[in-house]
């Protein structure tokens, strides 16, 4: 009887793991995030997220009017900082985007109250 149950424990633990490694991946999906400029300033995004336990940015985009970023893609959480063009040291925009499954669009619009703020968009066509 002892045998049979130290048995079931290594088969129990072994399929545990084979659970947790086949759900990493449908948990690390990464998505693409795009933004549009719609301000008459020149400004610059850039996306962080934290990948075990270390910060990885992505490169900074300059954007003019009208401009868009190409695809942002980075997995998780992403911390969204949104600096002034001509003065890249200000900071007028940051906040954190929670990952999901899928791909968003966002305009960077005036903010009444100073600075910008990002309004979701539907993801254009390819």
């Amino acid at each position: 009887m002892k045998y049979s149950l130290r048995n079931l424990g290594k088969i129990g633990a072994g399929l545990l793991a084979v659970l947790i490694v086949s759900l990493i991946p449908a948990g690390a999906r990464a998505e693409t995030l795009l933004f549009r400029n719609d301000t008459k300033a020149v400004i610059i995004v850039q996306a962080a997220c934290v990948v075990r336990g270390v910060l990885r940015r992505d490169r900074p985009y300059l954007l003019k009017t009208g401009d868009s970023t190409p695809g942002i893609t980075m997995q998780g959480n992403k911390v969204i900082t949104v600096y002034d063009g001509l003065r890249p040291n200000k900071v007028i925009f940051q906040g954190a985007i929670p990952g999901g499954p899928t791909d968003q669009a966002f305009n960077v619009n005036p903010d009444p109250a100073g600075g910008v703020k990002l309004e979701l968009q539907p993801m254009p066509a390819p």
